[in-house]
């Protein structure tokens, strides 16, 4: 397996069609990883997202729209799209203005509905998990889950079919990207490269996962099922740092421990509970959105990539 280079997954969770959405989380791994390691970061690290979220926000902008009716919806979508978009890129002022915006009660548009920012939150929120469970057919499913791989050849191009790789997924991304993994595992085919087959992950991190949410469908004697194996079987290194870890803020309410599920998920995945959100946003649920910008977050994965890389066979 090659370790010359690191193959680094982004996998986002519910979002808006932004392409630019993993470009600063992407920044400050990199920086990171730099000043940990003492090597530039673009000689070791090789970076791309799965961008999924345009399969569903047309639609539910759409939606949006039709339900809170004319242009003044339309326009203050907009509005809630350009702030999403300035959080995705590092603005935590552009996160406070979201903050202020969901306890908004007034009325918008001709349906004389209340609280419009919260409903646009909702539509989006609840919108990407019902399409996603395959809702209607299995088009969206298929969809999202060929962006994954779409990336994964990406990666598999850049840093070599072995690479091995290290997935971070957020929110409903961490669903998304242990599906894709497991339904990887249960279907094996000779297709692809190692990297593209799942057989070079050794790293897994999972932010704000809403995992239990699954969890509470299945019925009393069952638990959430066999955990995927991270790293991978037959991977070819032991060491410390590989693994999986799911990074949780007690004020997020939509991400939840992973070792009470059951299984083996108590033995397969460390939680790590920290705090995450710019201090204007600390006990607030909305620090949702702010993990993968947050040094609290991104200082540990570039210090457990740096180890492994530094510990790598030498060629």
């Amino acid at each position: 397996m090659g370790r010359e280079r690191i193959a680094v997954l982004f996998v986002h969770g519910v979002e808006i069609d932004d392409g630019e959405l993993a470009v600063q989380p992407m920044q400050l791994l990199s920086r990171r990883f730099t000043a940990i390691a003492g090597v530039p970061a673009e000689d070791v690290l090789v970076m791309r997202a799965a961008l999924w979220g345009a399969a569903l926000h047309r639609r539910q902008e759409e939606l949006f729209r039709r339900c809170l009716g004319g242009g003044e919806a339309t326009a203050f979508s907009q509005q809630m799209t350009d702030l999403v978009k300035q959080v995705n890129a590092g603005s935590w002022p552009a996160l406070l203005k979201l903050v202020a915006r969901t306890v908004w009660p007034f009325p918008l548009g001709e349906s004389g509905l209340q609280y419009p920012a919260l409903r646009w939150f909702v539509l989006h929120l609840l919108g990407d998990a019902v399409s996603y469970q395959r809702v209607g057919g299995d088009d969206v499913y298929r969809e999202v889950h060929d962006s994954v791989s779409e990336a994964l050849g990406e990666l598999a191009t850049e840093a070599g079919p072995d690479a091995t790789l290290c997935v971070i997924a957020h929110s409903l991304g961490t669903v998304i990207a242990t599906n894709h993994f497991d339904n990887l595992r249960r279907e094996p085919g000779e297709d692809g490269t190692a990297l593209q087959r799942g057989e070079t992950l050794g790293f897994l991190y999972t932010l704000g996962c809403p995992m239990a949410v699954w969890a509470a469908s299945y019925p009393e004697s069952q638990d959430l099922g066999e955990p995927i194996p991270v790293p991978a079987p037959g991977f070819p290194l032991r060491h410390p740092e590989l693994g999986w870890t799911n990074i949780l803020y007690r004020e997020d309410v939509v991400g939840y421990p992973l070792q009470p599920l059951g299984g083996r998920y108590a033995e397969r995945v460390k939680d790590r509970v920290i705090d995450v959100g710019p201090l204007p946003l600390r006990n607030n649920p909305l620090a949702h959105l702010w993990y993968w910008h947050d040094r609290a977050v991104i200082d540990p994965i570039a210090t457990s990539l740096a180890k492994f890389w530094a510990a790598r066979p030498r060629r």
